[in-house]
């Protein structure tokens, strides 16, 4: 058993250039193949704001300054990229694929820091290629793979930076936060890191002062705009209250992360079985 487990490891060590780059565009294939034309909801919300700050230079969608995004800088990026493309519906779907591809790729060279050998990061990076969420959304436009990209280079850099230098992981966090708010988590995290770490003062406050200076640039922006730096769609999703769980809901959303995550629990039970029988 020895013997064929280091077989197949060499063997996916010889092909793993190729491997890995195919798998990175296995979602993006098959979502051609069976979905081409879908685009989520949020996916025409975002158009409507990229034109709007094409046609008008500002935040605006119909024609209106609001603040009915919570990712200003997936309307942003898709607005420079739409310069190049003139079509706005057409550069949103490219770069959501484009960034579908950086995932994997990013996550296959996370895993290698963990010291994975290879065929446990082909399993795990196959679980995802594979999974029904992750290739719905793989050309949709929606910001869920940017987003992914951006959480896995967060990891990456945290895991090797090993010095107190001064850097510019503030200002990646900051942006990273205008992706998607959810990084707010990460930085706290982020902090946390670093007082276990024991970094020094002078990183850590460079570390603050470059995400507050990026996150402030923006609410300044959205406060004299828009009178207000929460999101409009925000505030419609919470309701009366931030924290109000309905039960139906919250039993439906188990549901479906249940049922569209089923190559991941079919992959930990491949791995465990592996690991009684021949381990």
């Amino acid at each position: 058993m020895k013997f064929l487990e280091l077989f197949f490891i060499e063997k996916f060590k010889e092909s793993e250039r190729i491997i890995f780059p195919i798998l990175s565009l296995l979602p993006v294939i098959i979502a051609l193949l069976f979905m081409p034309e879908f685009m989520g909801d949020d996916t025409y919300i975002h158009i409507g704001f990229i034109k709007g700050l094409l046609e008008t230079g500002k935040f605006s969608f119909t024609g209106t300054e609001t603040y009915g995004s919570t990712s200003p800088l997936w309307v942003i990026i898709n607005s420079l990229f739409s310069l190049i493309t003139s079509n706005p519906e057409s550069s949103i779907r490219i770069l959501s694929g484009l960034f579908t591809i950086l995932t994997i790729l990013l996550l296959n060279y996370l895993l290698k820091l963990f010291d994975l050998n290879v065929n446990l990061r082909f399993l795990l990076i196959l679980s995802l290629a594979l999974n029904p969420f992750f290739i719905k959304w793989s050309i949709s436009g929606m910001e869920a793979s940017a987003t992914m990209s951006f959480l896995i280079i967060c990891m990456i850099y945290l895991l090797k930076s090993k010095d107190d230098s001064i850097n510019f992981y503030g200002t990646f966090l900051g942006l990273s936060f205008l992706l998607r708010p959810e990084f707010l988590v990460v930085f706290v995290f982020t902090l946390i890191f670093f007082w276990k770490e024991k970094k020094n003062f002078k990183s850590v406050l460079s570390f603050l002062t470059q995400f507050l200076i990026v996150i402030s640039v923006w609410l300044v922006y959205a406060y004299v705009h828009f009178g207000t730096i929460i999101p409009n769609t925000f505030r419609a999703k919470a309701g009366d209250s931030f924290f109000h769980i309905e039960s139906e809901k919250l039993l439906r959303n188990i549901k479906v992360l249940v049922a569209g995550n089923l190559p991941e629990f079919l992959i930990f039970l491949i791995v465990l079985l592996f690991s009684l029988l021949f381990l």
